[in-house]
């Protein structure tokens, strides 16, 4: 789709850029090589065991600030007995707090993305198609209060204490 397409269907959605790159303006498959995941899953499993060890520490890591931070609502853990995520979700107490960190963030060139693509009954495709409108409360509260970063398991040292810091008040 070219840039001028894009931004017009932004704008009638009225889209920021921090939605833009998931957000569905209509149905669709999302088609991948499986053959090439397959393959590239399979190389690996032999890692399997360091890459769970370090993305636990990770989360850790991460989740240690997070508690420290009153701005930001604590994920409640006590049923899960190893957390190994490939994003670290951070929701904050309220939209105008989201925004600050959502800057703080993105100055900093971390990318981060809307927890699972945000609350998809605000998604434009949604809308199309489905008539009547559910109010789901907590989809709309991490829609507009929550985005995820990565946790990837060759992360540096630096780039851990640079994630930490972002997540201090």
């Amino acid at each position: 789709m070219s840039p001028e397409s894009q931004r017009k269907l932004r704008q009638q959605n009225n889209i920021d850029d921090f939605f833009s790159r998931y957000t569905f303006y209509d149905l669709a498959y999302n088609a991948r090589p499986t053959e090439i995941n397959g393959f590239l899953g399979n190389v690996q499993l032999q890692y399997l065991d360091e890459i769970i060890a370090k993305r636990k520490a990770n989360f850790h890591q991460f989740q240690n600030a997070a508690i420290q931070n009153p701005d930001i609502i604590s994920l409640k853990l006590g049923h899960m007995n190893i957390v190994s995520n490939f994003a670290m979700p951070v929701i904050f107490k309220n939209p105008k707090t989201f925004m600050h960190y959502r800057n703080k963030f993105e100055k900093n060139n971390v990318e981060i993305r809307p927890i699972i693509a945000g609350d998809i009954t605000q998604q434009p495709f949604y809308k199309k198609y489905v008539m009547h409108q559910d109010q789901c409360p907590n989809s709309n509260l991490i829609h507009h209060q929550g985005f995820y970063f990565g946790n990837n398991p060759e992360m540096t040292e630096k780039e851990l204490i640079l994630l930490e810091k972002l997540l201090e008040r």
